[in-house]
């Protein structure tokens, strides 16, 4: 496995997203379940990785935009949040160094991380082709 756990994963757990949002798009995750969930999970489509803390006031203004941008792909983008206080050795694996921190996985293959807020007007259409 990814971190050399060699526990199956769990199902992900619906998160509390603000809005409707499409049938288990957005998710929590932890070290455990990250290869099932995002990399195996981006064989089928995008996935986007949030790492968050509770803390951390940027990553409450990114939370909704990031929700509500998954929400409007209906299901065929996913996002995985991941609280980095909970996920230490995941965050450290990736070497996440500040929060917010947003990768993209798709076919099984993560991308360079972004960790500046976006606002919804300037972002881009997302490719949800791999």
């Amino acid at each position: 496995m990814f971190f050399g756990k060699d526990k199956p994963a769990a199902p992900p757990a619906p998160a509390q997203a603000s809005g409707t949002m499409a049938q288990g798009a957005i998710f929590d995750v932890t070290t455990e379940e990250f290869e099932e969930h995002v990399i195996k999970g981006s064989m089928n489509g995008l996935v986007l990785v949030d790492f968050w803390a509770p803390w951390c006031g940027p990553c409450k203004q990114l939370m909704p935009v990031l929700e509500q941008l998954v929400n409007s792909y209906g299901g065929k983008v996913k996002l995985a949040k991941v609280n980095l206080d909970e996920n230490e050795q995941l965050a450290a694996a990736l070497r996440v160094q500040s929060v917010p921190t947003v990768y993209a996985s798709s076919a099984g293959a993560l991308s360079m991380p972004f960790k500046a807020y976006c606002r919804k007007a300037r972002s881009e259409p997302l490719s949800t082709n791999h």
